[in-house]
């Protein structure tokens, strides 16, 4: 029979690559006989009973002071790290910065080429970005509690159906959106004496 081979589908460095389709025509070698009707089709779903979930230890953002206690003449940088065992593509977020009530903000400038690197937290590897950097000068004294950091993120996961196709079956994947957040962080300013 005559047989369509799916297009391929690649994503490197957040540019997706796709090959076109392949026709291809099998044919019985000759005496015997080809069957009238093929039983095998090109393509088959199983569909699975649940929805893909997203656990809490699969995707979050870390807040990273360089210090909790600091003089008014001080500063502090602020790092939000994101940690992931999940595709996610990097060009496909977008960081909504809490109000920094209590401090005077300067933005710290991340470079544009900046890739995922390994990385562990609680004895877990993860792929780890820096996200965004600000240096915080505290404006009062006492606690100041530094506000959640919220990101959108597009994060991709397997549906639960497989796609059979001459060759192999194959997982198919999903892009979902999720929206995650950070911890608040309380810092102590105090006056020097």
């Amino acid at each position: 029979g005559t047989f369509m081979l799916p297009a391929a589908k690649i994503t490197v460095d957040g540019f997706s690559y796709r090959s076109g389709y392949k026709k291809i025509k099998v044919t019985s070698p000759e005496g015997e006989e080809q069957p009238t009707e093929t039983k095998q089709r090109q393509t088959t779903k199983k569909k699975a009973n649940k929805v893909p979930q997203i656990a809490n230890s699969d995707v979050f953002i870390r807040v990273l002071p360089n210090r909790k206690k600091l003089y008014t003449d001080q500063s502090l940088i602020v790092s939000y790290r994101l940690y992931t065992k999940l595709n996610i593509n990097k060009n496909q977020w977008n960081i909504l910065p809490p109000p920094y009530e209590g401090f005077e903000v300067s933005e710290i400038t991340l470079p544009r080429n900046r890739r995922f690197s390994k990385g562990s937290y609680n004895g877990r590897v993860y792929n780890t970005i820096e996200l965004k950097k600000v240096r915080l000068k505290p404006v009062k004294t006492g606690s100041i509690t530094i506000p959640p950091l919220s990101a959108d993120i597009q994060v991709t996961v397997k549906t639960g159906e497989t796609v059979k196709s001459l060759f192999s079956e194959e997982d198919i994947f999903k892009s979902i959106k999720e929206t995650i957040r950070t911890d608040s962080t309380a810092i102590n300013v105090s006056k020097r004496k």
